[in-house]
């Protein structure tokens, strides 16, 4: 077995659409077309950071978007490979350090209640929780906000 090589982040590029596509839909349970993701991904102020691993290429990305000084991480997710190794830390620090770079003030984002491993991430990483939308996903269970203010 190989050892892994560190990972870094880039920004996207064309090939990404459809890895991140099959991605989205596998980890995420995210219904929609092909079409659809390219639309999501190139919308403006659009954010997206693909996590890469020198051996094995795409390991990962993360979706939001920035106006100004808010930014909104939209959607995050590990290729199942590559989880259990801390990478999910590294995309999330990555698109925080990204964002505060263009400006960003303030990093919001929505977590499903259930999901335990993203909620221990996010408070981990010093986001807040600052409320809750009931019954927002379509399995009925409710979304908690979160924010992280940056300094």
């Amino acid at each position: 077995m190989r050892a892994r090589s560190q990972p870094s982040c880039r920004n996207l590029i064309a090939t990404d659409v459809q890895v991140i596509h099959r991605l989205c839909i596998d980890s995420l349970s995210v219904v929609r077309t092909l079409d659809d993701t390219r639309q999501a991904l190139l919308a403006r102020n659009q954010v997206v950071r693909v996590l890469v691993d020198a051996c094995d290429g795409f390991a990962g990305y993360a979706l939001g978007w920035q106006v100004k000084d808010l930014a909104e991480l939209t959607e995050i997710a590990i290729r199942s490979s590559c989880k259990g190794q801390g990478w999910g830390r590294w995309l999330l620090d990555d698109f925080i350090e990204y964002t505060r770079g263009l400006g960003a003030k303030t990093v919001d984002l929505e977590v499903k209640e259930n999901n335990q491993i993203a909620i221990a991430l996010y408070e981990s990483s010093g986001f807040l929780k600052v409320g809750s939308r009931s019954k927002y996903y379509r399995d009925g269970a409710d979304a908690y906000l979160y924010s992280l203010e940056l300094s």
